[in-house]
């Protein structure tokens, strides 16, 4: 446990399916993750079994503007 102390993941998909279980090992290895997704509702409410470790930010991968954005927010 622990090997990703003091990192940032950033897992685009995150709030479902393979995301969301990469999202939930990465915050028990220590990470910080920005849980990325077009899905609100599905990332908010990972949010809330990952607690502080995690942040929800609303992207879609195929938009490059939002991708700027988002590593100005990190």
């Amino acid at each position: 446990m622990g090997i990703l102390k003091n990192k940032v993941a950033i897992v685009s998909g995150g709030a479902n399916g393979i995301g969301r279980a990469v999202c939930s090992r990465f915050v028990k290895e220590g990470a910080r993750v920005i849980v990325a997704d077009l899905k609100e509702d599905a990332g908010n409410e990972l949010l809330l079994e990952l607690g502080s470790a995690a942040s929800f930010y609303k992207l879609d991968v195929r938009n490059n503007e939002e991708w700027k954005e988002l590593t100005k927010h990190i």
